[in-house]
């Protein structure tokens, strides 16, 4: 773990996500940053923080920068969620589930996205029936 990541999760783990958001956001445009993976944080700040709309366009940029990486996949999706687009967010985790098995992505990407793929898709039949 790299000393930019650790103090990311510090400022996470403090419930600082506005300053979290800040700092990702900085990191994401550092030249020989991963901009995928930075703007993948920075979406997870955003969304923390409530700053969905935002959130989004981290995620959505994100997943620009690397249409294959089931993380920012997941972002966007999670983002999604908080904005009520059920069938959005089990399209996301979908392709999530998808490129991750294809692209050998870790096993936690591949759980988090079907725990939450299916979580949604049961909120959303139970919403259906009432």
């Amino acid at each position: 773990m790299n000393a930019a990541y650790i103090e990311f999760s510090t400022l996470m783990k403090k419930k600082a996500f506005n300053e979290a958001a800040d700092f990702a956001a900085r990191q994401s445009s550092t030249e020989g940053g991963r901009g995928d993976f930075w703007h993948t944080q920075l979406s997870l700040a955003l969304r923390d923080a409530g700053r969905i709309d935002e959130a989004l366009e981290a995620a959505d940029k994100a997943c620009a920068l690397a249409p294959r990486n089931a993380w920012a996949l997941v972002a966007r999706a999670e983002a999604l969620l908080k904005k009520a687009d059920l069938d959005g967010a089990i399209d996301s985790f979908s392709e999530a589930l998808s490129d991750a098995r294809a692209g050998g992505a870790y096993p936690s990407a591949i759980a988090s996205a079907t725990s939450q793929a299916w979580t949604v898709s049961i909120a959303r039949t139970t919403m259906l029936r009432n």
